[in-house]
């Protein structure tokens, strides 16, 4: 358990490395095994490690994701 909220967080990590996917979510980019589209307008991803919930990176957030990906 950590005392930051993830906005915090998020500025204390190497935007290199790790990705705010969504409010609940920030993925490290060795930890993404593959995206695909969903919902047509949508990105989910498929990470190494179990989590309970599709990670799901909005509409809005589509292009920054794939721009950070690419750069990698």
């Amino acid at each position: 358990m950590l005392e930051q909220n993830l906005k915090e967080l998020e500025e204390e990590l190497d935007p290199k490395k790790f990705y705010r996917a969504n409010r609940k979510y920030i993925v490290h980019v060795d930890c993404i095994k593959s995206y695909k589209s969903c919902d047509k307008v949508k990105l989910a991803l498929e990470i190494n490690t179990p989590v309970s919930e599709d990670i799901i990176i909005s509409q809005e957030n589509t292009s920054s994701f794939k721009k950070w990906i690419s750069e990698i």
